[in-house]
Order: C-alpha cells, then structure tokens, then sequence
C-alpha cells in the first residue's frame, strides 16, 4: 500500500529562526489589506520571521525527518542504521520506505497497517490512503503474489521525453547519431576526413547530456 503525508514539510519547528526579506510588490493587494503590510514595509521590502519549516527551506527535510523519527519512536518504529528511508516496528511484521513524503508499506496483516495509519494520525499528519500501492513515486508496480513477480514501468515516460527534447522517432534507433560506414580493404586504412564541426557551448553540452540520459533509459525500456 502507499501513504502520503500532505504537510508533511510544514510541521516541523526549526532549530533556530529564519528570515526572508520580500518586496512588497510581489503581494497582492487582498494581502496587503489582510495583513496591514504597508504599515510594515521599509524601503519597499517586508520582513518576515520563519518559524517552521517551509516549502523550499534546505533543511526542511532533514527536520520533517528527525520530527517523523521521535514522533513514531514511542509505537515502536524505526528507521534502519544501514538503509536511510527504510522503516520497521520492533514487533510487527511491517516495513515502509520513505521517500519525500510517500510511504510504500510492505505489510502481513490489515491491522498492522492500520496500526501504521493510526498512529500517524495521532500526530496530527494528514494522509491519504492507497490499499492498492499501484503508483509509487511515478512509478507503475504491477503485482503477481502468485508468480512472486513485481512488473515496473513509467506509462507515457518515453513520449514526454520525446516531446522534451523535440525528438520525432519513427523506428528503433540504437545510437544518438548514425555512424560512420563500414570500410574494407584499402579504402578503410585511409585517415579520417577532418572534423569541421563548431564547437558546442555548456548550454548544449548540458542538452545532449540529458539527452542521452533520456535514449539510454528509452532503449531499456524497449528491450
């Protein structure tokens, strides 16, 4: 099954406060009345105090985390010393990983499952539930419990690439560029022709990078 904690980057309170420093130009105008904010601008700029942690803030994370681990600590669960992510119980046959704010839980029995969900909402995160588990973290899983087999696959991955990188294929292609031909005899001791071709900029190499990263994953797709 999958869970999803919907806030659960904001609940945890930093180890010391933060502050942002916003032009006030940037609210809109129902803010501003809200809040008074023109009576607390100076030289154009609001000044907040962040208290909590944030969408955005680097430590967010990490925090939410040390949060997660003392609030589930007192049911039993833990997270693993060698397998940062992965979670278990002291006594129940259940286990979840983490990744973000998605839980994929591996459970023997309903109610240890339940027991996970409750204790969750005991402090206070808001979840949402899939007894399915068919979609985690954007991946397709197709489970065969009778053949003990796990099918994976991104639907509609290969397209979007495609369409990312303004790529039309109409059949298999098996490298990025088409090769120089084959040469026998005489004909293939002969030196190669000089290259001619400009130079490509950081902004291009960056591309094709991607680029090739996005082929190689399409090509074991196909296979």
């Amino acid at each position: 099954m999958r869970l999803d904690i919907k806030n659960f980057y904001l609940t945890a309170a930093l180890d010391y406060y933060k502050y942002m420093k916003i032009p006030l130009v940037l609210f809109p105008e129902w803010i501003k009345k809200q809040y008074n904010l023109d009576t607390h601008a100076r030289d154009g700029f609001v000044f907040l105090e962040i208290r909590r942690a944030v969408w955005g803030l680097p430590q967010a994370g990490i925090l939410a985390n040390k949060l997660l681990r003392k609030r589930l600590k007192p049911h039993g669960y833990y997270e693993c010393t060698n397998t940062p992510g992965l979670w278990r119980h002291t006594t129940r046959p259940i286990t979840f990983l983490l990744v973000v704010d998605n839980f994929g839980v591996k459970y023997v029995g309903k109610e240890h499952a339940d027991h996970l969900i409750n204790c969750l909402k005991m402090e206070t995160y808001k979840l949402t539930e899939d007894w399915e588990g068919g979609l985690y973290c954007g991946i397709l899983l197709q489970w065969d419990y009778a053949k003990r087999r796990l099918d994976i696959s991104m639907p509609g991955y290969i397209k979007k690439q495609l369409l990312k990188y303004e790529q039309i294929m109409r059949r298999i292609q098996h490298c990025p560029y088409s090769p120089e031909p084959k040469r026998y005899g005489t004909d293939a001791q002969s030196p190669l022709p000089q290259d001619i071709s400009r130079k490509i900029n950081d902004k291009e190499i960056n591309r094709y990078r991607k680029l090739s990263e996005a082929f190689y994953t399409m090509q074991e797709q196909w296979t």
